[in-house]
């Protein structure tokens, strides 16, 4: 129906107790045959196998164009199965995306296992660093007190050594 009423077309389109489809409608000849064009649909819900089409002469009897209802009752019956599927269609493709969202978790609960893991080993490099500086602190104040006896015992070899001259 948008269709129709994009390309300026006047009439109707109702679905048939045999399962065809028929649209009568008025406009240009171009707007005409590219509704035509377009009616040939082929998808999940509509497989269109043929398209007949009839010309006659410009009747004026229609302003606007419609979806006419035969049977109500039909008609909802067949929408409603039609907006079935579509909802089925709809929960397995979300159903698909709660997989890979689930996937996802784990990769991210692993990678959130592997920081952990490496954050602890880095605590446990930094801990190590403050060994190290410690010691290295501790060599340092070995240095200081060896180089104060290095320069003691070189003051009483020294004196010693002044000792056996005189």
């Amino acid at each position: 129906m948008r269709i129709a009423q994009k390309l300026e077309l006047v009439g109707y389109i109702e679905n048939l107790p045999n399962g065809t489809v028929r649209t009568i409608c008025e406009g240009a000849e171009g707007a005409i045959n590219d509704f035509i064009g377009k009616l040939d649909i082929h998808d999940d819900d509509i497989d269109v196998e043929d398209i007949s089409v009839e010309w006659s002469d410009t009747t004026g009897e229609f302003e606007w164009f419609e979806v006419k209802f035969d049977n109500l009752g039909m008609e909802m019956f067949q929408g409603f199965a039609t907006a079935g599927k579509k909802l089925s269609d709809v929960s397995r493709k979300v159903d698909g995306v709660g997989q890979k969202v689930e996937k996802n978790y784990e990769k991210l609960d692993s990678i959130d296992h592997r920081l952990d893991d490496a954050l602890n080993r880095y605590d446990l490099f930094g801990k190590e660093i403050t060994v190290i500086r410690e010691d290295i602190g501790d060599l340092k104040k070995f240095a200081n007190e060896f180089s104060e006896f290095k320069d003691l015992f070189a003051l009483y070899v020294k004196h010693e050594m002044s000792k056996d001259k005189a």
